[in-house]
């Protein structure tokens, strides 16, 4: 099973990561997100975008500790196309991305097509997916039926929020 993070969890442990080292209590989404990136059996992902945001920008020690609990992942052919389509049901450009990460994106290996799940502390994209999930499903299966394999097998994620996951 593998989980794709999005930025808004990082940032989450991250901030709580910085909380514990001086000696302050954690926010519950902070704990959430710390318990995820350090318990979680299942493989975390990032997003390359992530990737680069947090080795190349933010340098932080605490940037490196996310990134020594995760999995890079990498656009494929169709990750584009669905990002576009998924811009019609009125989400935004980067959560329309992370969406299609879900579906269209590979590691290094390049052996597993897509996540199971989206994990996110965005309850409204939660909320937003969930309620257009049938519209999606439906357009996913148009397109992914006219695609080749091994993308004519990808699937839709589950997206649940950090409260979700760790329920």
């Amino acid at each position: 099973m593998r989980c794709l993070l999005n930025k808004g969890v990082i940032r989450r442990a991250t901030e709580g990561w910085i909380r514990q080292d001086v000696g302050k209590l954690l926010l519950a989404e902070q704990q959430q997100a710390i318990t995820i990136l350090t318990t979680c059996p299942f493989e975390l992902c990032i997003s390359a975008e992530l990737y680069h945001i947090l080795t190349h920008i933010v340098k932080a020690p605490f940037a490196k500790r996310a990134l020594d609990q995760v999995i890079v992942l990498w656009p494929t052919r169709y990750q584009k196309r669905w990002a576009r389509r998924l811009r019609r049901f009125g989400f935004t450009r980067e959560d329309a991305k992370i969406l299609a990460y879900g579906s269209f994106s590979t590691d290094e290996s390049r052996e597993v097509l897509g996540v199971n799940f989206v994990i996110t502390c965005d309850r409204a994209l939660r909320d937003k997916y969930e309620l257009d999930f049938p519209q999606i499903r439906r357009e996913f299966t148009a397109m992914a039926e006219n695609l080749r394999l091994p993308y004519s097998n990808a699937s839709l994620p589950i997206m649940l929020t950090l409260e979700e996951f760790t329920a």
